[in-house]
């Protein structure tokens, strides 16, 4: 880079020779590619610099995450009195289940009470609840005026419904009572030959009864009076 300085020569002819020869001076830098151009004020050109912010980092916090599951305890009681453990997952009693058996029956003052057992002679856990229903039979095998009463005056017969569970082998009881004294104008107490009892909620529609030979004579009509079923032996 040259830089020329701006000069007015004297007028004359030493001036004369002066710019002459400035004038070769320029010609022969000029020739031998010099680059020449006056001086202006400097133009400073500066790149901005880029500037790249710093990505932060990510960090992916997650909360702890704890889940508890509680399984409520199932506890199945086998035990206390038998035939009324009260376990919930028991099933209702079917009559292929029990067996049927009587005692002998209490007479005192015309009045005859009589006790019966159900018992669970399955492998399974049962439950049953409320008043059995019965129906007599001669000895023909033909059905007997029968009526039924549930829970009626006697002392013995006043059982209320309740849930008895039976675990196999332990037994239920019902009681039965009926007066063997004819009143109105009715004299006949005839005698059965068996007695077919249907569960509670159940029929007379076989196998959801159980039969059993018993003979029994109740009076006006054939009205025996029922109790509930209950856990344990009979109580009459």
């Amino acid at each position: 880079m040259v830089y020329v300085r701006t000069y007015h020569p004297q007028t004359g002819s030493a001036g004369s020779v002066l710019g002459t020869t400035i004038l070769v001076v320029l010609v022969a830098l000029v020739a031998a590619g010099a680059a020449v151009y006056f001086v202006t004020p400097a133009r400073h050109s500066s790149r901005p610099s880029t500037h790249h912010p710093k990505t932060p980092s990510t960090t992916n916090s997650l909360p702890n995450s704890t889940t508890t599951t509680t399984v409520p305890s199932s506890t199945t009681t086998g035990g206390g009195s038998p035939g009324n453990n009260n376990s919930s997952s028991s099933t209702r009693c079917t009559a292929s289940q029990l067996a049927l058996s009587h005692a002998a029956p209490n007479i005192a003052a015309g009045t005859v009470g009589q006790g019966f057992t159900l018992k669970n002679v399955s492998s399974t856990v049962c439950m049953i609840d409320g008043y059995p229903d019965m129906q007599l039979y001669n000895s023909s095998g033909q059905p007997m005026q029968t009526t039924v009463v549930r829970n009626g005056g006697y002392g013995f017969t006043s059982e209320v419904p309740t849930t008895v569970t039976l675990n196999p082998g332990s037994s239920a009881a019902f009681t039965i009572g009926f007066s063997a004294i004819s009143t109105g104008t009715s004299n006949s107490c005839p005698s059965s030959a068996q007695i077919s009892v249907a569960l509670p909620q159940g029929s007379f529609h076989y196998p959801s009864y159980l039969t059993i030979t018993d003979s029994i004579a109740p009076c006006n009509g054939g009205q025996v009076t029922v109790s509930a079923i209950y856990s344990g032996s009979p109580r009459v």
